[in-house]
């Protein structure tokens, strides 16, 4: 399997959006992209869709082993003092 490299910003997604496989948290993102899609017309969302897409892309290229491997607690951590700090 090719080595993949997540952007901080995807792994910040996956780890907002973690399920409890790979597969759940693919399907999750669809989900969302399903409806940044419906919602287009504003750069935020375009912007979100480009995220959402590479970050379900890369999922799709990794095994279950890689996606279990992530460490995403910093990014948690990250998001939820951003979230205390507002």
């Amino acid at each position: 399997m090719r080595k993949v490299k997540f952007e901080a910003e995807e792994l910040m997604m996956i780890a907002l959006f973690k399920g409890e496989s790979r597969k759940d948290t693919i399907r999750i993102l669809e989900n969302m992209m399903k409806v940044l899609v419906d919602t287009r017309g504003n750069d935020a969302n375009e912007e979100l869709v480009k995220l959402v897409t590479s970050t379900v892309d890369k999922l799709r290229m990794v095994g279950d082993t890689t996606y279990d491997s992530l460490d995403l607690e910093y990014y948690v951590q990250d998001w939820e003092e951003q979230e205390y700090d507002s």
